[in-house]
């Protein structure tokens, strides 16, 4: 039995595994190993497993910075998983391979100043429907819009993948860089943000640019409704016909000040409502003269947006008794690229050919050609607005 319990204290000492795995795989008491291991060498078990991880998953991460093995290779090699070797590297504040080893190329500048049209489009949508963990962001959004993740990934100048989840129907792109997540950090596009966000005119946001981030937070959680509701306040009970555009957001903070910017670039006033069972607030504009205005605001002379929502801006503004499909495509072909709404098997084939595309290494990065605009007139910033006194 001694000789079992020194081969366990061995392996224990080699690889810093837990007391219990070991005990359970030699079939001994995992309190007597336990006992053994500090009577025979004084050393704090829980501290010593510790330093071993360590040196372990340093080791391992030596060996992924220095070769042109992917995250997932390099973990399947050495029985670990990406969660856990990212871990180790996010605790650490090590940049992750997109800065040590580069698999994608991305423009990590991207969102280092709000100073376009784009930019400030995308912090919108992003504020909607992005995700940023500190260290990655990542935009999910339904299969059916798969061309608006392109134009994303075409404004990242990025080369990374764009991966379909057959659970819910949606598409969505990763982009593992440390710069990114800080700058949106900074921009109130924060870890968490559901329910602390902040509006971003506060950090940076130039009001020129405005009503872009607003189109952008509306193409994502923005809705256009035609409804027939029941006027309980007639006498008749009659129904009646409701336009609404609405926003719905769990942020009061945000709430408020996103309503008060409406009304500040478009020129109508929204109201504020609290769905106390749901815990969220629904930002909201009616009668068909407001929701116009608002949404000529927003969408007109617009270079980026979500194709599917500007079909509704045109299909709402439109006159009835005219050819609605024919004025919307030549729009649509005046706006965007031909061939906009691709078939279902099209996507597919996309998604197929995005999965099959084999990885690039990019040791290191040329952004040259950026733009210098410090001679850029700046315009007013949103912070210099007396509201947010």
């Amino acid at each position: 039995m001694e000789k079992v319990f020194e081969k366990a204290i061995k392996e224990f000492l080699d690889t810093g595994d837990s007391v219990t795995s070991i005990a359970e795989k030699y079939n001994l008491n995992r309190y007597e190993l336990s006992n053994k291991i500090k009577e025979k060498y004084n050393i704090d078990i829980k501290e010593y497993s510790r330093r071993k991880r360590e040196e372990f998953y340093e080791y391992i991460y030596q060996e992924y910075t220095n070769s042109e093995i992917s995250m997932k290779q390099i973990c399947k090699n050495y029985h670990i998983t990406q969660r856990r070797f990212t871990k180790y590297i996010e605790d650490r504040n090590i940049e992750d391979n997109i800065v040590l080893k580069q698999e994608y190329q991305v423009n990590k500048n991207i969102f280092k100043t709000i100073d376009s049209e784009e930019k400030a489009y995308w912090l919108g949508f992003l504020y909607a429907d992005g995700y940023n963990s500190g260290s990655y962001i990542q935009l999910t959004i339904a299969k059916q819009d798969f061309n608006h993740l392109k134009k994303f990934r075409n404004f990242l100048s990025s080369t990374h993948p764009i991966r379909y989840r057959h659970q819910d129907n949606t598409v969505n792109i990763t982009v593992s860089d440390f710069d990114i997540s800080t700058d949106l950090s900074i921009l109130g596009c924060v870890k968490g943000k559901t329910y602390c966000c902040d509006f971003p005119g506060i950090k940076s946001l130039k009001r020129i640019y405005l009503r872009d981030f607003i189109r952008g937070f509306f193409d994502g959680d923005g809705t256009i409704k035609k409804m027939i509701i029941q006027d309980i306040t007639s006498a008749n009970s009659i129904k009646r016909k409701v336009d609404k555009v609405s926003f719905t957001i769990k942020s009061k903070t945000f709430s408020e000040k996103l309503a008060h910017y409406i009304g500040s670039m478009c020129k109508v006033k929204p109201s504020i409502y609290y769905y106390e069972p749901l815990d969220r607030y629904e930002v909201y504009i009616e009668g068909q003269i407001n929701i116009r205005t608002f949404l000529d605001c927003i969408y007109k002379e617009a270079n980026v947006f979500l194709d599917r929502k500007y079909e509704q801006y045109l299909r709402y503004i439109l006159p009835s008794d005219l050819e609605i499909d024919q004025i919307i495509s030549a729009e649509l072909s005046r706006k965007v690229l031909p061939n906009l709404y691709e078939s279902e098997n099209k996507i597919d084939e996309m998604l197929i050919k995005e999965q099959s595309e084999p990885k690039v290494f990019i040791k290191e990065l040329d952004y040259g050609n950026i733009i210098d605009d410090s001679n850029i007139d700046q315009g007013q910033r949103i912070e210099d607005d007396p509201c947010l006194k």
